[in-house]
């Protein structure tokens, strides 16, 4: 059964394109007998007889399958009469309905104003279009030397091509207000769009330009973005005539341009940027720049300069009178060294081969602006000793690279939260670390560490800040007995990560964690070795869940003092080749508050 009342029509397609009343509309539907399933509203215009179409006139349809572009066409030869805006949209399945929209003939759509057709690579002959559209969105590649018969056109909308050529004609669309053309890398624009009265906006891809024409003032533009690699060094000619909005520079080559170079050239940096006074970011990524411009220094809006996969071998000396930068972001390049101070509170350089930082990097006061800084995957084997001149640093990334050692200074970093020196030649905890009063994340996994404290035997103080602690893959720890390495010893240390370490019983002692009575979480997998945990494993009163993934879990449960954990409800997380029955057997011997997980 059907609804006949137009106006129950008209409210329950309302329902179904609504999305906070879509639940109403689905329940509705149904008890008329629709056929509900994923596309509603493309299932009710499909139900509707002539009179119930005539109520609408806006038809949005998405195109996912061949069944629903084979419905198309019916659709709209039932509903051209009425429609002023028509919507298509989907994946290169709306190629094949496209081949029927040449065949049918939109002149007779004589209400339509607004036609977007989204996801296909070519669209119909522009003759068939009626000539009283307002607003057109197409992807197209070329547009036909007639497109000026749509006088009344008011916005224009081109997206999804390849180096395309406007036409003249679209400069006699004396009403055109708005034209966007989106990722349609172009080489020129027509002269004559600048005579266009009414056109107000103006968005394309500024920077495959060649040259800027005398006129693009008009339009002032706050950010130029190029996703297109332009086939030239340098950046379009006359940059500077965009006058005084320019804000944001932004070129970002294409995935496939990482498999090939050659397609990503722009090896220049234009002195002419830096004229634009409102310049506020520069992002230029997967080129092959070398070099940046000592006049850099004279842009004194920029706060952004971010150059990843680029070329660098170096940062000029200017830009230590950059005083409202906040972003340097210049990670992949070949930077080899650090000379001079750079005032921004975000330095990002790893993936550089940087081996030298010299103390004037840190000697600006423009030092303490500093909060985080990433010299991770560098070639640096030590820190200035005066790196204690970055106060205000809250975030440190020193992984994967030589350091051996911390400065004397370090401990004046007293906001640092967040340090990493995983995969460094650390062979004990430097003392800093136990001064730093707001550290409270602390990566040391994978160094040469064989003992915690720089003298032998001794106990490491961490931090009182201190949350979560990663030493894991210190493959030396394990070798060493328990009175050579010391023990750690913290009030509120909540996580520690030691997996991977060859511990045994012996080498970790009874009382390897005597002085961590807050831990709540603790990762001993993959130390094969170890059959029995430490007596003061037992008497952790807050601990939530142990990681004993890779172990011999058959003797470690074996253990009879696992009952006298009767304080917590723990979570042992287990991974091997153990039966559900194994895994049954072994939590009968437990307290009924320590649950066993197989991964």
């Amino acid at each position: 059964m059907q609804p006949t009342d137009p106006t129950e029509l008209q409210h329950l397609l309302q329902l179904l394109a609504d999305k906070e009343n879509h639940e109403l509309g689905i329940q509705l539907a149904k008890s008329v007998g629709w056929n509900v399933k994923e596309d509603l509203q493309f299932k009710a215009w499909q139900e509707l007889n002539v009179e119930g179409w005539q109520l609408f006139d806006t038809l949005q349809v998405n195109i996912y399958d061949k069944n629903t572009a084979k419905k198309v066409l019916p659709i709209l030869q039932n509903t051209g009469h009425f429609l002023k805006y028509l919507q298509i949209s989907g994946n290169k399945m709306l190629l094949e309905t496209l081949k029927g929209l040449v065949l049918l003939n939109l002149l007779r759509f004589t209400r339509l104003s607004n036609l977007h057709i989204i996801g296909a690579e070519h669209f119909v002959d522009t003759s068939k279009l009626p000539a009283g559209l307002l607003r057109l969105a197409i992807n197209t590649e070329a547009l036909p030397t007639d497109i000026d018969r749509l006088q009344n056109l008011r916005n224009l909308t081109l997206q999804g091509g390849k180096n395309i050529e406007l036409p003249s004609a679209i400069s006699r669309i004396k009403n055109l207000c708005e034209l966007r053309i989106l990722a349609c890398p172009l080489l020129r624009l027509p002269d004559e769009l600048g005579d266009l009265p009414q056109l107000h906006t103006l968005v394309c891809d500024w920077l495959s330009l060649e040259e800027i024409p005398a006129w693009a003032h008009c339009f002032a533009p706050k950010a130029l973005v190029g996703d297109f690699a332009p086939r030239r060094k340098g950046l379009p000619k006359n940059i500077h005539l965009f006058g005084e909005k320019v804000e944001v520079i932004r070129i970002y080559y294409e995935a496939k341009a990482r498999n090939n170079r050659q397609e990503a050239v722009l090896a220049q940096l234009s002195e002419e940027v830096f004229y634009l006074p409102a310049l506020s970011s520069l992002n230029i990524t997967l080129s092959r720049i070398a070099q940046i411009p000592e006049s850099i220094a004279g842009a004194r809006s920029l706060k952004a300069i971010l150059m990843p996969n680029n070329q660098l071998k170096n940062l000029p000396a200017g830009i230590a009178r950059m005083n409202n930068l906040r972003r340097l972001e210049a990670p992949d390049n070949q930077i080899t060294e650090l000379l001079h101070p750079i005032p921004a509170q975000r330095i990002l350089l790893q993936n550089n081969p940087i081996a030298h930082i010299g103390e004037g990097f840190a000697a600006h006061q423009s030092a303490a602006k500093l909060t985080e800084f990433n010299l991770s995957h560098t070639q640096i084997s030590e820190l200035p000793a005066n790196f204690g001149n970055f106060r205000r640093l809250e975030r440190l990334h020193l992984s994967h690279t030589s350091l051996s050692a911390l400065p004397a200074s370090f401990s004046d970093l007293q906001e640092l939260k967040y340090l990493e020196l995983s995969h460094t030649k650390l062979a004990h905890l430097p003392a800093a670390l136990g001064d730093l009063g707001k550290l409270e994340y602390l990566d040391c996994s994978a160094c040469d560490i064989v003992q915690f404290a720089a003298e032998r035997g001794q106990n490491f103080a961490l931090s009182a800040s201190l949350k979560m602690l990663r030493l894991s893959q210190n493959r030396f720890l394990g070798d060493s007995s328990a009175q050579e390495r010391g023990r750690l010893k913290s009030e509120r240390l909540e996580n520690l990560y030691i997996s991977g370490c060859g511990w045994t019983e012996e080498s970790m002692g009874a009382d390897f964690f005597a002085d961590l009575p807050n831990l709540q979480h603790i990762d001993l997998s993959r130390n094969k070795q170890l059959r029995r945990l430490p007596a003061s494993f037992f008497d952790l009163q807050r601990l939530e869940s142990v990681d004993l993934k890779y172990m011999h879990a058959e003797d470690i449960f074996a253990d009879a003092r696992w009952q006298a954990m009767q304080h917590t409800a723990l979570t042992v997380d287990i991974k091997g080749s153990y039966s559900a029955q194994q895994v049954r057997g072994w939590s009968a011997l437990l307290p009924k508050n320590v649950r066993i997980v197989r991964h």
